[in-house]
């Protein structure tokens, strides 16, 4: 039980270091000319709010890092105490910007597994940036969608 306790500690440990590491622009973090401003959780110059989803047990954070006319990036925290996190959001992942689809989709970040990940999906731009931006989550306990409004 101690073993179990320790690698437990040692796992969330790991993974708030990464998250951090990620969020102050280290390995597959945001383009160096982004940054977070602290006080209102926005993208400077993207205006976009993060936004939070509980999906059957499973606290999802999504975080607009850039979408525009070369893509979208957005900074997925999955956090959980009751379901084995195995969605592959590289497959499971869909965004759509003004009824459009956009891809290919790409996943940096943990693998399937565990109840804490986090990392980037990346999209490919099929459009211009303006209209509605909708992102969709499959393969958690219940579909997360959360959407926002993109200013041309």
């Amino acid at each position: 039980m101690r073993r179990v306790l320790i690698v437990g500690i040692a796992a969330f440990v790991a993974v708030a270091a990464w998250v951090i590491f990620v969020r102050a622009g280290g390995a597959g973090g945001p383009p160096s000319g982004s940054s977070v401003r602290a006080s209102q959780g926005t993208r400077e110059g993207l205006g976009l709010l993060p936004r939070t989803v509980e999906a059957g047990g499973v606290t999802v954070l999504v975080e607009p890092v850039r979408i525009d006319g070369s893509g979208a990036v957005f900074l997925i925290t999955l956090d959980t105490h009751t379901v084995e996190l195995t969605a592959d959001l590289g497959r499971t992942a869909r965004l759509d910007v003004d009824g459009v689809g956009w891809g290919p989709v790409r996943w940096v970040g943990d693998p399937p597994g565990g109840h804490h990940r986090g990392g980037e999906l990346r999209f490919g731009a099929s459009g211009p940036a303006e209209g509605e931006a909708r992102l969709t989550l499959g393969g958690l306990p219940e579909p997360v969608e959360v959407r926002w409004s993109l200013e041309a």
